[in-house]
């Protein structure tokens, strides 16, 4: 397989499958990525390697005077064995392709100016933000989801991922109960969602922040906004995101219609 590069940029998603040797790099100074790792375990190296928690008295998220400093980017077989416990390999050499032309390498490779499926169960693959599939859902307003890893890319382990646009919900609709037997979990990428957990108060959610919900457990969500956007992560082949894609329809924009039903 040739050696693929991306510049990802706010909302573009990769796949990191099993057997695949891969590397990423921050280019900017201040930089966010969300990441789902499964089975998990590895987040923790992850932690390790960031150090321990910290907390200051203006609540920065770092020490700006961490981003003056310099690391060196060789590591060897044996800085890296407690890696092997996830199976994870150092690979010293390795050298990833440099050569991105607006964002991705090989040069002329569709990326934010065409549509990118998703790949087969074992194979890589990268999604542009907002070109991969989409599909809209209007039993309770409207949905628009986009896979990013169905149950076809996930296989043997068993989750899938989505992101869903939600509009308000129109007069005289009542928001649907949810009871799913996995675990599912909401994270909010803009604007705000109000979830309802069992018979708990309804917590408002802003951007970043997350609700799991265990498997069996009634549970509301909805936005009370003209819009917004949120990852929805499923234990599972039949979560939210695969159930409003199986009760909807193609769709090819990433804004619902301005009209409702």
């Amino acid at each position: 397989m040739t050696q693929q590069t991306r510049v990802l940029t706010q909302g573009d998603f990769g796949a990191v499958v099993r057997n695949s040797t891969h590397a990423f790099q921050m280019m900017d100074p201040d930089t966010q990525m969300g990441g789902l790792i499964v089975p998990g375990g590895f987040e923790r190296r992850i932690f390790f390697a960031i150090g321990k928690n910290t907390s200051t008295s203006t609540h920065t998220p770092y020490d700006p005077s961490f981003a003056g400093e310099t690391f060196s980017l060789a590591s060897s077989n044996s800085s890296m064995n407690t890696e092997q416990t996830y199976d994870v390999y150092n690979q010293p050499s390795f050298n990833p392709r440099r050569d991105a032309i607006n964002g991705t390498a090989p040069a002329n490779t569709t990326w934010h100016d065409g549509p990118n499926q998703l790949g087969q169960f074992g194979q890589p693959y990268f999604v542009a933000n907002g070109f991969g599939p989409k599909y809209i859902n209007n039993e309770t307003g409207y949905q628009i989801i986009q896979p990013l890893v169905g149950p076809t890319q996930s296989g043997d382990l068993n989750f899938t991922t989505s992101t869903i646009t939600l509009s308000s919900i129109p007069p005289n609709i009542t928001i649907p109960t949810w009871n799913i037997p996995d675990v599912v979990a909401f994270q909010v990428i803009e604007g705000n969602l109000w979830v309802q957990i069992a018979n708990y108060d309804t917590a408002i959610l802003s951007t970043g922040d997350v609700a799991l919900i265990p498997g069996g457990i009634d549970f509301k969500y909805w936005t009370e906004t003209y819009y917004t956007k949120i990852v929805s992560m499923n234990k599972g082949s039949n979560g939210v995101d695969q159930q409003l894609i199986a009760r909807g329809g193609n769709y090819s924009s990433v804004m619902f219609p301005n009209t409702w039903p």
